[in-house]
């Protein structure tokens, strides 16, 4: 029964191997959601680059067009084909951006059908922000919308440039505090993430020292000392015992090698004995003494048969 509670070299293995791959698991499973949540994280990134890019873009077109503008009807027509589809552009772009950050949800992704959820824990800050930017955006489109009149084909170009001018910084600010705020959010994730990968990577030294450890305070330090014991079995001394192990299969050879060491001394003693006997009831008492380590015995004897071997006479016994 004692043998059977003794830890196995296989089972210590098989709990190495297991302990390695539960760890190796975890860090791969990790790793690939972070991977996937990142990949949100560089899109919504970029979007909101694009928002400060757009603002810019709109105040600069404004500008241009407001010192510019045009006095006679070919110059507002051309106006027409190139400002005022710009702006609408423009316009349609921001919108679809803000509404895509408000509602969750993404459109504007090259390898996605439809709209696709964002994957994104957003951090207080980037709410609020997103909330400032989502109410200015739409007071801007909002009046933009009024200035340009309710006549499409005749758009009042002049005065939705001359509002964009004077509220475009505004926007311009409100883009960029969202772009900074979720940059933010994005760098203290990666700082997490990094802070996590380090407590991995001590996690993961631990266990490979704690198991570099075991093999060598128990495996090899039991086959050493099994191998020093054999060694010195081999070399005549046969009365060394090897010590016992924590694990069951060198605790069998120990004890298989001890089994035989105890017979070849007792086999060596009773040669010996037998060598400096001086009768034959001397011989008979070692024989006796010594043959016990092998087999229990009750008497020995020397047994003579007649010349006819019809008889066996019992000569001696001890």
């Amino acid at each position: 029964m004692a043998r059977q509670n003794k830890i196995t070299i296989k089972s210590l293995i098989a709990a190495v191997l297991i302990v390695q791959f539960v760890a190796l698991a975890i860090i791969v499973g990790f790793t690939l959601v972070q991977l996937d949540a990142r990949r949100h994280d560089y899109i919504i990134l970029n979007m909101s680059g694009k928002l400060r890019v757009i603002s810019e873009v709109l105040l600069k077109q404004s500008e241009n067009y407001d010192a510019n503008a045009p006095r006679d009807y070919d110059t507002y027509n051309r106006d027409l084909r190139f400002y005022h589809r710009d702006l609408k552009d423009l316009i349609a772009q921001y919108d679809s951006i803000i509404t895509d950050f408000v509602n969750r949800q993404l459109s504007d992704v090259s390898y996605t059908t439809g709209k696709e959820d964002i994957i994104c824990t957003w951090d207080k800050s980037s709410r609020s922000q997103l909330q400032t930017t989502a109410a200015t955006w739409e007071q801007f489109r909002q009046q933009v919308i009024r200035e340009l009149g309710e006549d499409s084909t005749a758009p009042r170009l002049e005065a939705a440039a001359e509002y964009i001018i004077q509220d475009g910084k505004k926007l311009i600010w409100s883009s960029n505090a969202l772009a900074d705020s979720f940059r933010q959010m994005m760098e203290g994730k990666l700082m997490e993430i990094r802070l996590l990968n380090q407590a991995g990577l001590v996690v993961s030294s631990f266990i490979a020292i704690t198991i570099f450890w075991l093999l060598i305070s128990k495996v090899f330090r039991s086959l050493n000392i099994t191998v020093n014991g054999v060694n010195r079995i081999a070399q005549g001394k046969l009365d060394h015992k090897v010590a016992g192990s924590d694990f069951g299969e060198l605790q069998q050879l120990s004890s298989d090698f001890n089994n035989l060491s105890q017979r070849l001394s007792s086999l060596f003693r009773l040669t010996q004995r037998i060598n400096k006997a001086t009768n034959l009831d001397d011989t008979l008492r070692f024989v006796y003494e010594e043959f016990k380590d092998f087999h229990p015995i009750d008497w020995v004897g020397v047994l003579i048969p007649t010349p006819n071997l019809e008889k066996i006479n019992l000569h001696r016994v001890y």
